[in-house]
C-alpha cells in the first residue's frame, strides 16, 4: 500500500523525498532503510527507486530523524511550521493558491491498539504517502498527534479523494474490518498582506485548538474561524507592539527581590508597563 501511494504522486522531474522503511526478510524485519525514486523524462509511465541504509551518527540523516516522526515519516509539529512559513512565503511570491488541511482520524488509538507492531507500522507508513501524494509538490505534511494530521497542498486539492483512500487503507487494516471516520477541514492559505511570522503564531494556534478539540465536528467547524481571527489579532498585536517600541510607549520599572534568608536585597527584576491598554 505504501508503495502504490507513492507512485500515485510521483510525476516527471519530481525526486522523491528519502522515506524511513523496513522490509520483511526471511530473517524478519530489516534494518531502518530509506527510500528513495524518480521517474525519467525519456522513459514515461516507468519509476525507479532506491533504498539505501540508514546510517547512524551521519549528520543528516540524524537531523533528519529529529525532525520526522518515526512512525509515519512525517513532520512533526514545529518543523512543519518551519516548513509551512517557508511555503506560505515561496507560494505568495509565486502568486500560487495554497491551502491547509487539518485531518483528525477519530479513534485511531483504539484500531491501533489492535495491531501489531508491524500492522501498525505499515498503516501509518501508508497514510503518511498518502497525505505526502496530496501535497505535491511540496512536502509540508505533519502529523501532530495520534489522531491528528495536516498539510499545505495547492488550492483544488481533491481532499475527498485523500480521505476516502485513507478510509479504504483504515479499514484493510482493522481486523474487524470495520473502519474509521476521518474528518477533514480546508482553509485558504490567502490571508492578506500579513508576513510569514504573522503566519506561522496563527497557524500554530489553530493547530493547537484543532488537537485540543473534543470532537472532529469541533474541530473542522472552528478550524476557518481561527486561523483566519488568529492572523488578524497577531497582525494587530504585532503592528501595536511594533507602535509603541518605536515611540517609546512604555515604562522600565526595577522590582527588588529579597533574600528570606538575610533580609537583604539580592537582585532587581527589570519589568516593562506597555501602553497602548490590555491588547
Amino acid at each position: 500500500p505504501v508503495l502504490r501511494e507513492l507512485i500515485r504522486g510521483m510525476s516527471v522531474g519530481n525526486r522523491l523525498k528519502p522515506v524511513p522503511i523496513r522490509l520483511i526478510g526471511p530473517k524478519g524485519m530489516t534494518p531502518r532503510l530509506l527510500l528513495t525514486g524518480y521517474v525519467l523524462p525519456n522513459l514515461p509511465g516507468s519509476q525507479f527507486f532506491a533504498m539505501r541504509p540508514w546510517t547512524e551518527g551521519n549528520s543528516s540523516d540524524d537531523e533528519n530523524a529529529k525532525n520526522i516522526d518515526p512512525e509515519s515519516g512525517l513532520f512533526k509539529t514545529a518543523t512543519f511550521l518551519d516548513k509551512s512559513g517557508k511555503r506560505f512565503e515561496s507560494a505568495k511570491d509565486g502568486n500560487e493558491d495554497v491551502e491547509v488541511t487539518m485531518l483528525r482520524l477519530d479513534n485511531f488509538s483504539e484500531l491501533g491498539k489492535n495491531l501489531d507492531k508491524r500492522s501498525r507500522e505499515q498503516l501509518l507508513k501508508t497514510i503518511g504517502a498518502c497525505l505526502r501524494v496530496s501535497a505535491a509538490p511540496g512536502d509540508t505534511v505533519a502529523r501532530f498527534d495520534n489522531e491528528n494530521y495536516g498539510l499545505i497542498h495547492p488550492a483544488g486539492t481533491d481532499i475527498d479523494d485523500l480521505k476516502s483512500r485513507i478510509e479504504r487503507h483504515l479499514k484493510a487494516a482493522d481486523p474487524s474490518g470495520k473502519s474509521i471516520a476521518v474528518a477533514a477541514g480546508t482553509v485558504s492559505a490567502d490571508i492578506g498582506e500579513v508576513g510569514k511570522g504573522d503566519f506561522v503564531k496563527a497557524l500554530h494556534y489553530t493547530i493547537k485548538e484543532f488537537c485540543d478539540a473534543d470532537s472532529a465536528a469541533d474541530a473542522i467547524g472552528k478550524m476557518s474561524e481561527n486561523l483566519h481571527d488568529h492572523v488578524e489579532r497577531t497582525s494587530k498585536k504585532m503592528s501595536s507592539f511594533r507602535d509603541i517600541v518605536s515611540e517609546s510607549n512604555f515604562d522600565i520599572a526595577f522590582q527588588p527581590i529579597i533574600d528570606l534568608t538575610t533580609g537583604k536585597i539580592a537582585h532587581f527584576e527589570a519589568l516593562a508597563r506597555f501602553g497602548g491598554g490590555s491588547d
